[in-house]
């Protein structure tokens, strides 16, 4: 062990190059500078620091300017958030963001009823801060217990009206934006919101954003919904929450924000080639309710897998092995309508689904063309334990037609309108007659192969769509080409076949992670 010179001496030359070499920096800022965008240009080499760190900072600095005791604030409604888990990068969108200025985002919607924009996370809260002068431990104490409920939402039973909501709003129809009304409706006890009004609430505001969603109506107007929403809550309080959102969204009339009433909603899936018109998890997430809804408390699962395949039962490529009844040109037309309605859907495993491809439906007529031993039908009956699947064994015996198909449309169309119930006295403002078609696009800008993703993009309403690399080949009902997967470049040039496909829809690829396998698609004109 070093002597006490030693000692000395080491102190002094610790004292001499904190003296010479430690640069400090003094920034005076003006009531309306951006802190958290200065501080991020200043330190682009250094390690981050996120929105949530300069909260942290400023936060802890008034608690000790009124006296607080800042380490047990600190160990008790803040420690937490500096860990690993909320630390960790998490796609929103095209970019990847910590998770922890995810949630205060959120959390500071649900908390101020005040949009939030993403780069002004810290300048918002602050302003909130000092105009309300708003006590600091209460406040903490309330973005802890918010921080408990964002990190749990993905405990909640997958068959709860929180868990439904999480995985069909949240997650499959990426709607993010909703999540501060869930926090908000999750923030109270039992005692102030009745379990009976919070799950009212989740399923009304459910139903409407679903039933949008297969009408394809706008979603531009979404998260100044919700703020109004949490303002009108906010100022009934927690009792009622169900009546309110409810009566609440019943009451919209705006075009970006009515309520489809069953009519319109009967009208779009009836008629309209769903699996053109929506993003796969979309339509992937309405036959996965459906299925649910299918099961009952003696099934040996409450609820449908999750990650199965959309499979057409009379295949895409029906001309090859589906043919033999088609003799009209006007017959073939017929099919090609229904190809792609909802009755003409079903869900199976990726392993079943190359199994099945054009197989014809019965055993007598694979066996009568060539194509092994059984037919599509004994195939779903060996291998699927879905209802969906059962259904169509027993209800489609000696083959499969349009009748059948227009019949089942209307059987899960009627199915979706009782999962996603909507007040009787919805008026139809939105008539099938005033609903735009959906583009047949350019055919001779998309080289084959990918003209299923052209055709798809012409037909979607919002200007940007994250997808993984799956989420492509289900739209386009074929792999990808080996290139796509390798070098980012074959998705961004107009000259190749996949940058033509996507450029004819006025569409662009942008943050192609070849790592991850996802990208973003937006709209040029956007």
């Amino acid at each position: 062990p070093d002597g006490p010179a030693d000692s000395v001496a080491r102190i002094r030359t610790l004292a001499q190059t904190l003296r010479d070499h430690l640069k400090l920096v003094v920034i005076d800022l003006d009531p309306g500078d951006n802190a958290q965008v200065i501080f991020e240009t200043l330190n682009h080499r250094g390690a981050p620091l996120l929105a949530a760190d300069l909260i942290k900072n400023f936060v802890f600095q008034l608690a000790g300017a009124h006296g607080a005791d800042v380490v047990a604030l600190y160990r008790t409604h803040w420690q937490e958030l500096d860990g690993d888990y909320w630390r960790a990068r998490v796609a929103r969108g095209r970019q990847y963001v910590p998770r922890v200025d995810i949630f205060v985002n959120h959390w500071m919607v649900a908390r101020f009823r005040k949009e939030i924009q993403a780069d002004r996370i810290f300048t918002a809260f602050r302003d909130e801060v000092l105009a309300g002068k708003l006590e600091i431990e209460p406040l903490l104490a309330d973005l802890a217990a918010g921080a408990k409920t964002f990190a749990t939402l993905d405990s909640w039973p997958a068959n709860s009206a929180v868990g439904r909501f999480r995985y069909r709003a949240l997650q499959a129809l990426d709607s993010a934006v909703v999540t501060p009304l869930l926090l908000w409706l999750l923030r109270w006890p039992e005692k102030d919101l009745p379990t009976q009004q919070r799950d009212k609430a989740l399923a009304s505001f459910e139903s409407w954003l679903v039933r949008r969603v297969l009408c394809r109506l706008t979603a531009k107007d979404i998260n100044r919904l919700v703020l109004d929403l949490l303002r009108e809550l906010s100022a009934a309080g927690p009792a009622h929450a169900g009546d309110v959102v409810e009566e609440f969204l019943a009451a919209q009339t705006a075009d970006s924000r009515v309520w489809p009433a069953d009519e319109v909603v009967r009208a779009a899936l009836e008629t309209e080639p769903v699996y053109k018109a929506l993003l796969r998890a979309r339509l992937r997430m309405v036959l996965e309710a459906i299925e649910d809804r299918r099961r009952t408390s003696k099934s040996e699962e409450a609820s449908c897998p999750r990650g199965l395949t959309v499979e057409h039962i009379l295949p895409q490529a029906w001309r090859e092995h589906w043919s033999a009844d088609i003799v009209t040109e006007s017959d073939a037309a017929e099919r090609d309508s229904l190809v792609h309605t909802l009755g003409n859907l079903t869900l199976v495993n990726n392993r079943l689904n190359p199994a099945l491809s054009n197989r014809p439906w019965t055993d007598e007529q694979a066996v009568e063309r060539g194509l092994g031993l059984t037919g599509k039908r004994t195939e779903l009956a060996r291998h699927s334990t879905l209802k969906l699947n059962a259904d169509l064994i027993h209800g489609a015996v000696t083959g499969w037609g349009h009748d059948l198909v227009r019949a089942r449309t209307a059987e899960l169309t009627q199915m979706v309108l009782e999962i996603w119930p909507a007040p009787r006295d919805l008026a139809p403002t939105l008539v099938p007659a005033q609903q735009d078609p959906l583009p047949s696009g350019d055919e001779s800008t998309a080289d084959g192969k990918y003209q299923p993703l052209t055709q798809w993009l012409l037909a979607q309403t919002v200007d940007e769509l994250p997808m993984t690399f799956d989420d492509l080949e289900d739209v386009l009902g074929s792999p990808l080409a080996p290139s796509a997967r390798r070098h980012p470049p074959y998705w961004y040039s107009p000259t190749n076949s996949l940058g033509k496909s996507i450029a004819a829809a006025d569409f662009k690829a942008t943050g192609v992670n070849l790592t991850e396998e996802r990208l973003v698609l937006r709209r040029r004109s956007a």
